[in-house]
């Protein structure tokens, strides 16, 4: 996977990185993103995710998309420790 100025072309879970020439003096750390089928992902402020706006509006890179995590089964083995 490699970081790229290419917009997502189909849904998806995305890495996106933001130019941090665009707004300067905000961090361009990655975060994951959900793209939906309308290309349509939160919009980002400083404290919290507002609603969808087009991916047109992000100026950065993206890389993906990335599967979600498998979940785990019941055949996962729980330990427990007893005290006397």
């Amino acid at each position: 996977m490699k970081w790229t100025f290419e917009k997502p072309k189909k849904p998806g879970n995305y890495w996106y990185k933001r130019d941090t020439d665009v707004l300067p003096g905000l961090t361009g750390k990655p975060r994951i993103l959900y793209v939906d089928s309308t290309f349509r992902v939160p919009q980002l402020n400083l404290f919290e995710y507002k609603e969808p706006v087009s991916i047109e509006e992000y100026k950065g890179q993206w890389a993906g998309p990335i599967n979600e995590p498998e979940e785990k089964g019941h055949d996962v083995v729980m330990y427990s420790y007893e005290t006397e």
